[in-house]
């Protein structure tokens, strides 16, 4: 199973995450056109699992006119 870690800014992987049966994901965003790295509002954590794409609605890294948010 997969859950999200949590979107709190917190130092810990929240519940079911935290779970050792489930593969915690937290989120990326873009910081260039070409590169990801954390996203703020993403929960961190030595449980942390894997990063997948989170996106960050305050922002246009790409230029494409559109805020760089996953739908």
């Amino acid at each position: 199973m997969l859950a999200a870690a949590g979107n709190d800014r917190a130092m810990e992987v929240n519940w079911p995450a935290a779970s050792p049966a489930v593969i915690a994901v937290g989120a990326t965003c873009m910081t260039t056109a070409e590169r990801l790295a954390r996203a703020d509002y993403s929960n961190r954590s030595p449980a942390l699992d894997l990063m997948a794409p989170g996106g960050c609605t305050d922002r246009d890294v790409n230029a494409d006119g559109y805020p760089d948010g996953v739908l």
